[in-house]
């Protein structure tokens, strides 16, 4: 965060505005009208469904103003990381004239590993093509990365250490793959991965992910429950009640029935729980996953 989010402002006479609270974010991006913002991809689509809940209130509006009254007067491009960023997303950001891509890092890596490339919006799935002098490679499907950026170990960790570091490459964890023109793409997280009696792998994030392409979806974890599938969801209640939805199980439950025709009979959800409150998060605003039931 320090090096990605402050240093790198500072290092170019950028002026950085810090969120004090998140429940103060749309407040604050009014009160400091940035041109650009770091975000993870759960609050840009929070704040593109203000925008579409505005929309759908004021239609007489320009959709020039009503984008303003949300994001200010001259923000003009969104960084995105942390989390999955859907194709759809970013094509809705995009047609406001908002340019939104998303890149990747660790701490262990100081921080990044691939950045933004604003010059290929084909390539918005990945998180931008690998930094210069930065090898990556793919081993079982694990990223594992090599840089002069990479740490030398954990401080007064040397069991840790021995298990991240394997011949100067540290294992990130997460798991992906590269494509031709050399962008990283993460397909989930290794120790998230489900492994089913029949043997077969699931990856929540992957699931997640094409579940939260739709707007009354806010946040989902995906998990095992005697070997078959569930999903936790928690809707987006205020986006729901401006369509005038009644019956928020019925409607969650044919998103997910309409989603699940697209899968593979082991990869279907069986078992959909509605949540009333959030789920906890990090600072960071990262779903705690070790905290949902069960």
């Amino acid at each position: 965060c320090l090096n990605g989010d402050v240093f790198t402002v500072m290092r170019y006479g950028g002026i950085l505005c810090l969120n004090r609270d998140m429940k103060k974010l749309a407040e604050h991006i009014l009160l400091f009208e940035p041109t650009v913002i770091r975000m993870v991809p759960m609050m840009a689509k929070a704040l593109y469904n203000r925008i579409a809940i505005l929309n759908r209130q004021r239609p007489e509006m320009p959709i020039r103003k009503v984008k303003e009254q949300v994001l200010g007067t001259r923000l003009h491009k969104i960084i995105s990381g942390g989390g999955y960023l859907a194709p759809d997303l970013a094509a809705n950001y995009q047609r406001l004239g908002i340019a939104i891509a998303q890149g990747y890092g660790m701490s262990e890596c100081s921080p990044k590993i691939s950045s933004p490339d604003w010059t290929r919006p084909d390539k918005i799935a990945s998180v931008g093509r690998i930094v210069d002098r930065c090898e990556v490679r793919i081993v079982d499907g694990e990223i594992q990365v090599k840089s002069p950026s990479v740490m030398m170990g954990y401080y007064k960790m040397p069991e840790e250490t021995k298990e991240t570091l394997v011949n100067g490459y540290l294992k990130t964890g997460d798991l992906g793959y590269i494509d031709e023109d050399n962008y990283l793409y993460i397909t989930g997280r290794r120790k998230n991965l489900i492994i089913l009696a029949n043997g077969e792998n699931v990856s929540p994030e992957e699931l997640e992910n094409g579940l939260l392409e739709n707007r009354m979806l806010k946040e989902i974890v995906v998990s095992e429950e005697k070997d078959v599938i569930k999903a936790e969801v928690f809707p987006d209640y205020d986006y729901l009640d401006k369509k005038k939805v009644k019956n928020v199980q019925e409607e969650i439950q044919n998103i997910v029935d309409k989603y699940n025709r697209e899968l593979p009979s082991y990869k279907r959800i069986n078992k959909v729980y509605i949540r009333k409150d959030e789920f906890e998060k990090t600072t960071s605003q990262k779903i705690k996953r070790q905290y949902v039931k069960k």
